[in-house]
């Protein structure tokens, strides 16, 4: 089995390296990196302008970067509040969009400053400098900042390429039932180096992974049939010092387009008066989430972005303003398979966390 995680194409920018992360640090490995970004940022001077380049999917932990602005964007909110941060993104749409840019309006209005790649405007990073600390987007514009924060172009770790596991593009193909490599028989592949479809590259969909091969392996030894795959992903995000959101859903495969894939199974929804229904919701870690209505819409093209999120406010439960993809109180149910969104705030802390169900899966 193998579970190599990534490594990164620093040649995919022109004057990045391994040596020029010691400059400009990706922070996409934490270690040495993601110490290296801290001190940076508590160094700079008030007033400095910290860059962060996005790039296109895939990538490890499709929302972290757009977490790692709230955090950073708090830091400078509360230390150096002359500073702000320029998220260069190589991409039109992004994962959770709709709770990220209400985050950026109301916690960090002023001092995040988003650049989303469209028709006009390419804001992919092609050229950095650190010497000058200079970067240069796919349209020409530069941009000089006081902490510059590249998250590189990614690929399935080496060893698995070294196998000779990944396709081209440098992630490896899998088979849904099992996570068996497409290429290499008697190799599974696990975790971000997998080529998952649907299912978004997080620590915990490479543990649900991992579960799904275990059994695998004892079935074949034990001379049985292995049972149908089952596989889930939950993901929190903090956007401040009280407020965060979680998205979730369960996985299953399937086909689309006559490939073998792996499909969202159900959404991850809270019912009326505060049941749960669908999955099993992952609660343990979070305050208790104090019933409140959901709304509905159309399943949003980009998989990862929201679906039924809701504040809980001092004026009682609202609605987000309207934006394309997300729910809205009183509309269609979504279809089977869209992504379920939690909240957790200051108004939401009313008591310990329930426990979820327990089961094979979640165990």
């Amino acid at each position: 089995m193998l579970s190599p995680g990534i490594d990164f194409k620093y040649d995919a920018i022109e004057g990045y390296s391994a040596a020029a992360a010691e400059i400009m640090p990706h922070a996409w490995k934490a270690g040495p990196q993601t110490l290296l970004l801290m001190r940076q940022l508590e160094a700079m001077d008030d007033g400095g302008v910290v860059i962060m380049t996005v790039p296109a999917n895939p990538y490890r932990c499709p929302p972290g970067p757009y977490e790692r602005a709230c955090m950073i964007a708090h830091f400078l909110k509360t230390h150096k509040p002359k500073s702000k941060l320029v998220i260069l993104d190589a991409k039109p749409t992004f994962s959770k969009q709709g709770a990220f840019e209400e985050a950026f309006e109301r916690y960090y209005a002023g001092i995040i400053d988003l650049n989303l790649t469209n028709e006009i405007d390419d804001f992919r990073v092609v050229r950095v400098d650190p010497k000058t600390m200079e970067v240069q987007t796919a349209s020409g514009t530069k941009l000089k900042g006081a902490v510059v924060n590249v998250i590189p172009v990614q690929t399935a770790g080496n060893i698995a390429i070294q196998a000779g596991c990944a396709d081209p593009g440098g992630w490896c193909p899998i088979r849904p039932e099992n996570f068996s490599s497409a290429k290499v028989d008697g190799i599974y592949v696990i975790g971000d180096a997998a080529i998952a479809v649907e299912m978004p590259k997080s620590a915990y969909t490479a543990n649900s992974h991992g579960k799904v091969v275990a059994a695998d392996i004892l079935a074949a030894l034990a001379g049985g049939e292995p049972a149908v795959a089952r596989y889930r992903n939950t993901c929190w995000s903090l956007l401040a010092a009280d407020d965060s959101i979680k998205i979730g859903a369960d996985y299953t495969p399937g086909e689309k387009d006559g490939k073998p894939i792996l499909v969202p199974e159900r959404a991850v929804r809270v019912a009326e008066g505060g049941k749960r229904r669908g999955a099993a919701e992952e609660l343990r870690r979070g305050p208790r989430l104090v019933p409140r209505h959901h709304r509905r819409c159309p399943q949003r093209q980009h998989r990862s972005v929201s679906q039924g999120l809701m504040r809980k406010g001092a004026s009682g439960a609202r609605a987000m303003p309207a934006r394309a993809g997300q729910h809205r109180r009183g509309a269609a149910a979504p279809p089977t398979g869209s992504p379920g969104w939690r909240r957790r705030g200051r108004a939401f802390r009313a008591g310990p966390a329930p426990r979820a169900p327990q089961s094979t899966r979640d165990s």
